[in-house]
């Protein structure tokens, strides 16, 4: 899979002439190197901070921690998924990157960036955009908000551990499953439409209450 390591100019300077990532000795799910499958090609860099840090994430793009990137290919079993859009390194403790295929890295000066996702590079955005919607008719990408929308709901209700919206294969719906018992549990959600028009956000509770009910109580 490709993921994102996001890191401050002194960071990614330190692993350019090292080769390899420290890990963290103060994640929410223990030491490791953190990454995530936001694409910030698609997102804004301040919702992925948003998606990542929750409260946090002011104090986060304020330290730089998302000024530069390591974009890399690193197979499934070498990381844990923590939570959606959350990974952690496990296969060793510094991640070398030479050991993986860089798909990119550097400065973050072409992707979508602070402040409601204003477009610094407009013509490499515009022309990726492009690209992406001639492919998919724009459907995988509003799929893609719609779990981004799920995943913040879900946080705002104090579930996000317990649930998790998962994308179907073709990229064009999603539907929530529980983390525990891998079960589906809501409807399915295509991502032609907008989030506000396809969910019912008390239905939506009711079921998630009604599946843990049965299952942990």
């Amino acid at each position: 899979m490709k993921l994102y390591h996001f890191t401050t100019h002194d960071s990614y300077t330190s692993i350019e002439r090292d080769g390899f990532i420290r890990p963290s000795s103060d994640g929410r799910y223990g030491p490791g190197v953190y990454l995530t499958d936001l694409d910030p090609h698609i997102i804004a860099v301040d919702e992925i901070a948003k998606l990542l840090y929750y409260g946090g994430a002011q104090k986060n793009l304020s330290a730089g921690k998302f000024d530069y990137h390591f974009y890399m290919e690193i197979p499934d079993d070498h990381v844990k998924c923590e939570r959606p859009n959350v990974y952690r390194y496990i296969s060793g403790d510094n991640l070398v990157v030479s050991n993986y295929q860089t798909v990119s890295h550097g400065w973050n000066d072409k992707f979508l960036v602070v402040g409601g996702g204003l477009v610094v590079a407009a013509a490499a955005t515009s022309a990726a955009t492009a690209l992406y919607n001639h492919a998919t008719d724009g459907r995988q990408e509003r799929t893609y908000r719609l779990q981004i929308n799920l995943q913040t709901y879900l946080h705002t209700i104090g579930k996000e551990e317990k649930f998790t919206p998962v994308t179907s294969s073709d990229g064009g719906s999603v539907q929530m499953f529980c983390s525990e018992c891998n079960c589906p549990v809501s409807d399915v959600y295509e991502g032609g439409y907008l989030y506000s028009s396809t969910i019912d956000k008390n239905e939506l509770e009711k079921k998630l209450f009604d599946h843990e009910r049965m299952h942990f109580w």
